[in-house]
């Protein structure tokens, strides 16, 4: 048997090691901490001060403030002005239970691989989300006061139980689409990523920016009028909703860097890539949120109060639904973005 090199360590001290930095910067580290290796315990004191600054570091660079605040109001708002009559929690026990959803949410995305999901693990997790559907709903109309067989909310619950089961070929089909749209994007900007081409696009690219912005700052303010008058959302939508869209009509006409040479237009796209693809994650969680409120507050909330298992079988499913698309939506696009700044540091 051949025996490991003392230069190297321990295969099991490198394999945890590995497991606990998150992907972004694992082969990195991993690579340093090996090259300066003398000893297992200095190697384990080596990782001890380095693992965890690490770990901090590509929470930080993982974490999107804007879109945390928003996740952590929801979640806080449902536990507290929802869901209390029915958990029976206060005030404080809501802001921890929300602050440990937030540390989990930031964990996910610290630990998320790099690039887009494969075709396979995309279809994979569409059907345990679907699975989770199918098992998680029934139970839930299980545990509340079910109605007596025959009347409305009986058939109801009984029509929606058959529906079930499309929930994996539904969820597998959007899934599969979302990858089918990005591979064309992929090879689209594969075919035109080229110096040349590059600044060829740029004026282009950055008007589409500017317009993009402008448009969705004023369908943000259309929406939140719409949702304060017809859903009665509440005013915190709409002043919520009315200072994106000032951010966004003010970034709208920032001036750009100047492009002096190949490298800095590489470097202008992929923090106009970066920009991108940070606000889009806020974006639509923003877009998502009436109808996530809305959906909790008649559906699920008022099932709890009434004891009508189908409203809150229907909700949840509902939910558990958007919520999966609205992530499939953002790690598509996250990983897009991470495939063509690979493609411009390569192509430079």
């Amino acid at each position: 048997m051949e025996t490991q090199p003392l230069t190297a360590p321990p295969v099991i001290l490198e394999k945890i090691l590995q497991f606990l930095i998150p992907p972004a910067a694992r082969e990195t580290v991993v690579g340093d901490l090996r090259e300066i290796y003398r000893g297992p315990s200095q190697y384990m004191t080596e990782a001890l001060g380095t693992v965890p600054l690490v770990i901090l570091s590509c929470a930080i660079r993982a974490a999107n403030l804007p879109l945390l605040l928003l996740q952590g109001g929801l979640i806080y708002f449902c536990l507290v002005d929802l869901g209390a009559p029915s958990w029976h929690l206060g005030p404080v026990q809501a802001a921890l239970a929300t602050a440990a959803a937030l540390t989990g949410l930031i964990l996910c995305e610290t630990y998320r691989r790099t690039g887009r999901p494969t075709v396979q693990r995309s279809i994979i997790d569409a059907i345990l989300i679907a699975i989770v559907i199918i098992a998680f709903c029934p139970e839930t109309l299980g545990r509340l006061n079910a109605r007596a067989a025959g009347t409305p909310d009986f058939q109801m619950a009984l029509q929606f139980v058959m529906l079930l089961p499309l929930a994996i070929p539904l969820l597998g089909v959007l899934r599969t689409l979302l990858i089918m749209q990005g591979d064309r994007e992929l090879e689209d900007f594969g075919d035109h990523h080229d110096d040349a081409a590059l600044s060829q696009s740029y004026p282009a690219f950055l008007r589409h920016m500017r317009l993009g912005l402008l448009w969705e700052a004023l369908a943000l303010l259309f929406f939140a009028v719409v949702g304060q008058v017809v859903l009665h959302i509440g005013l915190w939508f709409l002043s919520l909703c009315a200072l994106v869209a000032g951010f966004l009509a003010l970034i709208s006409h920032v001036e750009p860097c100047t492009i002096r040479n190949a490298f800095a237009l590489r470097a202008e796209y992929r923090r106009l890539f970066l920009h991108r693809q940070q606000s889009r994650r806020f974006l639509s969680w923003l877009w998502a949120a009436p109808v996530l409120t809305v959906i909790y507050e008649n559906l699920i909330q008022a099932g709890l109060s009434t004891g009508r298992g189908v409203l809150v079988m229907i909700g949840s499913a509902a939910l558990i639904a958007i919520c999966f698309l609205i992530g499939s939506i953002n790690r598509e696009c996250a990983g897009r973005t991470q495939e063509k700044i690979g493609l411009l540091e390569r192509r430079g």
